[in-house]
């Protein structure tokens, strides 16, 4: 039989195990937890064992083009470096042309992945205005053909199910996450806020400290 003082000693010892565990439950349930992101099979540029940079954006979306315009091509030189690998997601919300060039961007992808950037940054290069429904199917065909991608693959792509869903399921993955804007950048599953180029690079580099 256990004497009265260990006795107390196993209480009291016990009580403090369970005080702890809930200030470390309180502790971690407070805390942002990481977005599990469906990366596979998404466009993506650089190796896989890199800190995965993932960016969400609309076709249509004015701070997306500058973003990719001006910004792009550094994290695209860290990328090609091994240092970070960028994983593209389709977030289109700003009208229905937005969802056609996605899909029309995933159809790249699909059936010519080495076009894809090309057609990525000469489709944001031929953006218009947000408000007027310019991603129509001849502008998204002229680009796919200029890119290197407009063979029949591309076309038979357009009007399958299968990049439809996937466009959609980027999307469904947007909305379970805490970002409200284009472009959105999750690094390991956490959103970077007010990601500037000084920002998302130094995330970068503190994903990639050991």
């Amino acid at each position: 039989m256990t004497p009265p003082k260990t006795r107390t000693a196993l209480v009291i010892g016990t009580g403090a195990l369970a005080a702890v565990l809930t200030i470390a439950a309180a502790y971690f349930a407070g805390r942002p937890q990481p977005l599990t992101l469906p990366t596979q099979g998404r466009p993506a540029v650089g190796r896989a064992d890199a800190p995965t940079l993932v960016i969400f954006e609309d076709y249509k979306c004015p701070a997306c083009q500058a973003f990719t315009q001006e910004t792009l091509p550094g994290l695209e030189a860290r990328a090609r470096a091994g240092e970070v690998r960028l994983v593209f997601m389709h977030r289109p919300f700003l009208a229905p042309d937005s969802r056609a060039a996605a899909i029309a961007a995933e159809c790249v992808w699909r059936t010519r992945p080495e076009a894809f950037l090309t057609f990525h940054k000469a489709l944001y290069a031929a953006q218009g205005d947000e408000r007027v429904p310019w991603a129509t199917a001849p502008l998204l065909s002229r680009v796919a053909r200029g890119a290197g991608a407009g063979g029949p693959a591309w076309p038979r792509c357009l009007n399958s199910p299968a990049a439809a869903a996937a466009v959609d399921a980027d999307n469904a993955a947007f909305l379970r996450g805490k970002a409200r804007y284009t472009p959105a950048f999750y690094l390991g599953g956490n959103l970077i806020v007010r990601p500037s180029v000084a920002g998302i690079n130094r995330a970068i580099d503190q994903a990639r400290t050991p």
